[in-house]
């Protein structure tokens, strides 16, 4: 854990949509869809705002000015701070989270819905996520190439109501920014056992290997991936410039992991031409001890995803008081 002072709330601020599609067409997914909708949403994206159709974004004169640039191929700023020196790989500011049912066929007239997280000062590209979403349902999604039609987009705000901003073609632009010290409450009542729920798997390393043994993932660990995830997204689109540190870690706490398994699954990567695997730990845990000052960071954590590949919805939990 770094030593670095933390700030009362990490200076961090997201946003929360949910787009609803409609089926044209019967439609084919697979069991976990956060690939395919953010490998259709990555390209239509380009498509949407690229000028001068390179094959590649490294060389183009555009760069500065491009959004897709800017939120798919995030650079380390030259002026970092020396805690970001050592990151190799740039979180991307959006989370997409597909839906979590398991069934794969939709007939026509059939309603799904897609959510989406977008941190920091990227809000401001929000009409092009729209407009991505509504080209990505006209060209189509999957091999089939079925077509969707985007019906709603709801901003979602921190305690999860959610009210509609786009119909009609038109973009509202009143939707509630949800800030780490809006979710961030402290707990009125003492609280000394948490359930946390990995509705997705969360993927993260070891000495440079991904974790299958539920029994590597300790208190300290956890927190630890939190306090990198926080520290990432608050320098890198809130405008942040420290480390941010998780206080109260060290005080006695468990975690048992008997509710977790190692869930593997795999994509097909159009850009490097070869099958990935994404696997990572699913399912349940419970963290006991004193968690009065920790349960504020846990319901953060509940808002960002952790560890590795959130951008496809990995690392997505729930967090509940026992």
């Amino acid at each position: 854990m770094t030593n670095t002072v933390h700030a009362t709330y990490p200076k961090l601020f997201l946003h929360k949509f949910t787009f609803t599609l409609k089926a044209l067409e019967n439609l084919s997914l697979p069991e976990y869809k956060g690939s395919l909708f953010r490998g259709a949403f990555g390209i239509t994206f380009r498509r949407v705002v690229c000028v001068t159709r390179q094959q590649v974004c490294s060389g183009c004169l555009l760069t500065a000015q491009c959004s897709y640039f800017k939120i798919f191929e995030t650079e380390i700023p030259e002026n970092s701070l020396p805690f970001l020196q050592n990151v190799k790989k740039v979180p991307h500011p959006f989370i997409i989270d597909p839906p979590l049912e398991t069934k794969r066929e939709y007939v026509a007239g059939e309603e799904l819905e897609v959510g989406l997280t977008i941190f920091g000062e990227v809000i401001s590209a929000l009409p092009f996520f729209v407009f991505t979403f509504l080209k990505l349902g006209q060209t189509g999604i999957s091999y089939k190439r079925s077509k969707l039609n985007l019906l709603d987009v709801k901003s979602v705000s921190a305690d999860g109501s959610a009210a509609s901003i786009y119909n009609d073609g038109k973009l509202k632009n009143n939707y509630p920014t949800i800030s780490a010290e809006n979710l961030m409450k402290p707990a009125e009542k003492k609280i000394s056992k948490v359930n946390v729920q990995l509705l997705t798997p969360l993927r993260f390393q070891i000495l440079g290997k991904i974790v299958s043994d539920p029994a590597d993932l300790t208190p300290e660990l956890f927190f630890t991936l939190l306090e990198r995830r926080i520290t990432l997204l608050s320098n890198l689109y809130c405008g942040a410039n420290e480390a941010y540190t998780i206080p109260f870690v060290q005080k006695n706490l468990s975690l048992n992991a008997n509710g977790l398994m190692m869930h593997d699954w795999q994509r097909y990567s159009s850009r490097q031409k070869t099958k990935m695997s994404l696997g990572g730990l699913q399912g349940s845990f419970t963290l006991e001890g004193e968690l009065n000052e920790l349960f504020p960071y846990l319901k953060l954590a509940s808002f960002l995803n952790l560890g590795k590949n959130t951008v496809f919805g990995l690392g997505k939990m729930k967090v509940e008081k026992l």
